[in-house]
């Protein structure tokens, strides 16, 4: 008898296969990363596919890492490239870490409450509050990260986490 689970995360990757199958990365409340993945997704009645899609919010039902079920709690909308080029840098941030057990939900939180703010607050600072909230949740604890440049909370990510993405040349790609 499959043992079937239910999980809720943000979708943080997607990859279309063949036959309209597709492998998706989910960040779930709890701070886990789960790889997941739907067969036949594009003729599927009983799964939403925009629950399938980069940043959205969304609760799926699997069995070995088969999703059978799935429902969209809300997806995050953006108004330009330059606010989907802030989403993707801090996505690209959660897929470069190297070991994918967070076991926090201040990873998941932060990433929601970035996304959220994403066109409302100053952009380089969504972008340090979270770089910031990635360093503090695997321990590294700097008097000065909260006055650090993006370029310096770069470089600790570099040093303590093995993780390079590059702000200013992320932010150009595609301008």
């Amino acid at each position: 008898m499959k043992q079937y689970k239910r999980v809720t995360g943000i979708v943080i990757s997607k990859k279309d296969l063949f036959n309209g199958d597709r492998s998706i990365s989910v960040l779930t409340e709890t701070g886990f990363i789960l790889n997941l993945y739907a067969k036949g997704i594009a003729k599927s009645l009983n799964r939403e596919i925009i629950s399938f899609d980069i940043c959205s919010v969304s609760e799926f039902l699997y069995s070995n890492s088969i999703v059978t079920k799935s429902s969209l709690i809300k997806t995050f909308k953006f108004k330009n490239i330059k606010e989907y080029r802030q989403a993707f840098y801090m996505l690209k941030i959660i897929n470069s870490i190297k070991y994918y057990d967070f076991h926090s939900k201040s990873i998941f939180l932060s990433l929601q409450n970035s996304l959220l703010s994403i066109g409302k607050n100053e952009e380089k600072s969504i972008i340090s509050q979270f770089i910031i909230s990635i360093l503090e949740s695997h321990g590294i604890m700097m008097d000065n990260l909260k006055k650090a440049t993006i370029r310096e909370l770069e470089r600790h990510m570099f040093d303590h986490l093995d993780v390079y993405v590059n702000y200013e040349t992320f932010m150009n790609y595609l301008s």
